[in-house]
């Protein structure tokens, strides 16, 4: 049996206004999936990016707008949000209070294609070796 304790996983600010932490991943047993969450300070969010899986995104405290290819909602929480594979998606808290995430994807390694990146810069979160933390690559042109 496997057991993570949330108290256990180290937070990280991966971008300004940003932390997350990995509850299962590789790096904490995982094989199959991973969750985490995130906290998001007000006007704080993730710009436009997309993945190879589903994603789930429960926001469990606060508003965000959400953009899911094209289409902008405000959603307040409690609510869960289903991104499709291979589709555009971001968020901003457009609340006055921190926004409070609980994520969940098919993959142990959270991988994550920028929209707006034209170098192809992909991140890669919470592989073993590299301590919960983001690794940064570049995607090879085609």
């Amino acid at each position: 049996m496997l057991v993570g304790y949330h108290k256990d996983s180290p937070w990280q600010e991966w971008r300004p206004g940003v932390r997350s932490r990995a509850w299962s991943s590789p790096s904490t047993g995982a094989a199959v999936a991973h969750m985490g969450e995130q906290i998001v300070a007000p006007g704080a969010g993730a710009p436009d990016h997309w993945h190879h899986y589903e994603e789930h995104f429960c926001i469990y405290a606060g508003t965000a707008e959400v953009r899911v290819a094209g289409e902008v909602q405000v959603v307040e929480a409690p609510a869960t949000v289903i991104f499709p594979p291979e589709t555009v998606h971001g968020f901003t808290n457009v609340g006055d209070i921190d926004l409070h995430i609980i994520g969940a994807v098919p993959y142990p390694i959270h991988e994550t294609f920028f929209v707006d990146d034209p170098a192809g810069t992909v991140t890669r979160s919470w592989e073993p070796g590299i301590h919960g933390h983001r690794k940064v690559s570049v995607e090879a042109e085609s």
